[in-house]
């Protein structure tokens, strides 16, 4: 049986795309919802992490995924941003778990 040179690129091109680890994930547009005043980016999705931002409610921001921490008044997901997390209290509903994959 003789492969064509298309049938191999046809199978081998996908499985380098999906493997490659220069994939940019899909990014999701969320707003930053607060009552409390300014909202802290934690370096680890714990309420006691450092932190160097903090967002101001109304700020966007593109968010990569989501995890598991510490909850805060019920929420213990953490949205990620690239560089640090939000509690997913303090995100709007666009940054839920079904929009967003598992970091």
């Amino acid at each position: 049986m003789r492969l064509s040179i298309y049938t191999i690129l046809g199978v081998a091109l996908p499985l380098a795309v999906t493997a490659s680890p220069l994939t940019k994930r899909k990014e999701v547009q969320c707003t930053i919802v607060s009552n409390d005043g300014w909202v802290k980016c934690r370096k680890s999705p714990r309420l006691d992490a450092k932190y160097d931002t903090e967002y101001a409610d109304g700020y966007k921001d593109d968010f990569q995924c989501y995890t598991v921490g510490d909850c805060y008044k019920g929420n213990c997901t953490w949205d990620y941003d690239g560089s640090c997390y939000v509690n997913g209290y303090y995100t709007s509903s666009n940054c839920n778990t079904k929009n967003l994959p598992r970091c």
